[in-house]
């Protein structure tokens, strides 16, 4: 009698006679498209992300960083916050122990994170304009007056 619950096994696919095999030692083989010494075959498949006609390694695609985001604030928030507890123990500790990564992080949490630009203090200038001020520097660093001899 079979178990109404248990769910059957998946369906091995069979390639086409002209397909190269999906899985097994025959994969392998031609998969990696390097022979014995290492060295890529001449018709290799480096760079393939499956072979043709094969079902997907990964038919669900990648996982959404928004649900991982979410699946790690429930699982933060379970049982009273006691998980989130100890991770901010953690967190604190490690930064009472000096290391500075740690730190950082409370001191981001608590204050926010220092911004990261850069003012321009730099006047406009034309590239004629920016041409003539550097030339006017580098004769003044130079020591050349307006007569143009050095002194």
């Amino acid at each position: 009698m079979t178990d109404l619950n248990e769910q059957p096994g998946p369906v091995p696919q069979t390639p086409e006679p002209d397909q190269p095999p999906c899985s097994g030692p025959e994969a392998s083989a031609t998969a990696s498209g390097r022979g014995p010494d290492g060295k890529l075959l001449p018709g290799h498949n480096i760079g393939q992300r499956w072979k043709k006609g094969c079902p997907s390694p990964n038919p669900t695609g990648r996982a959404s960083a928004h649900h991982l985001t979410q699946r790690l604030k429930e699982l933060l928030e379970a049982n009273d916050g006691v998980l989130a507890e100890a991770f901010v123990r953690v967190f604190l500790e490690k930064a009472l122990k000096g290391d500075h990564r740690f730190a950082i992080e409370v001191l981001n949490r608590m204050e926010g994170k220092v911004p990261d630009k850069v003012e321009d203090i730099t006047p406009r200038m034309t590239p004629k304009q920016a041409a003539e001020e550097l030339k006017r520097t580098y004769e003044q660093k130079r020591g050349i007056g307006k007569e143009g001899n050095a002194s």
